[in-house]
């Protein structure tokens, strides 16, 4: 299993593939995430997992800082599940931009796009 941090490391690492199956996840992983890691071998030819505590997803009055980070168990999990590429993207990468999200998928579904959304 491969582990990236950056677009353009998952770009390359994608490229020898036609359609990606991309599982996102916060990580501190639990039965649901896995099954659908497994279940991801029958709608793509490489399995994709992103490992990201992003901040949008807590409120004002939600402990961010406080959710669980458990990378290394999740990495094994995740390749026992059948993974081929974690993305796990620094947090600093995503604070140099001003607005962002990640798509799944691109029109041709060879790789992952960034586009704007609202951030905080």
């Amino acid at each position: 299993m491969r582990v990236v941090q950056t677009v353009q490391a998952l770009r390359e690492a994608l490229r020898p593939f036609d359609s990606p199956a991309f599982v996102p996840t916060m990580g501190n992983l639990h039965a649901g995430h896995l099954a659908l890691m497994q279940q991801a071998s029958q709608h793509g030819d490489v399995r994709v997992a992103s490992i990201f505590v992003n901040r949008l997803q807590f409120a004002p009055n939600e402990d961010f800082d406080a959710y669980p980070r458990t990378f290394e168990p999740d990495c094994a999990a995740l390749e026992t599940a059948g993974c081929d590429i974690v993305f796990a993207p620094r947090p600093i990468w995503f604070t140099r931009l001003p607005r962002w999200q990640i798509c799944w998928r691109d029109s041709t579904a060879r790789g992952f796009l960034l586009a704007s959304a609202r951030s905080s």
